[in-house]
């Protein structure tokens, strides 16, 4: 491979590289901007549930009615599905290493008849 080979494929390796670090930043920055969003939206709603407004109906930007109290149930609900996914991942995990510990064991042993 001659040097102006191996100088195009350097740099075409390093615009790959800024490329893809340009689009995590891009998507970091989004989802910090709608997590944002989220919280303050949850701090109004839970302003106005304090003000006892809780149960006038909002639009959203899809036209969809919804009122300030059912916001806060969905997001409950959202925050205890996201708990239990975390919960059963967890059991999973331990699960997986009890059975890699048993084959690891039963390999062992027969390791240990074979040699």
């Amino acid at each position: 491979m001659s040097s102006l080979e191996q100088a195009m494929t350097k740099r075409e390796s390093r615009s790959e590289d800024s490329a893809a670090r340009g689009w995590g930043i891009r998507i970091a920055i989004v989802s910090a901007a709608s997590l944002l969003a989220l919280c303050a939206l949850a701090a109004l709603s839970l302003r106005m549930v304090a003000a006892g407004r809780g149960l006038e109906t909002h639009h959203s930007a899809w036209l969809v009615e919804d009122s300030w109290l059912g916001f806060l149930v969905f997001m409950a609900v959202c925050v205890v599905a996201v708990l239990a996914g975390l919960m059963w991942r967890l059991l999973q995990q331990r699960r997986e290493a009890l059975v890699w510990r048993e084959h690891e064991a039963k390999w062992a042993d027969s390791r240990k008849r074979d040699g």
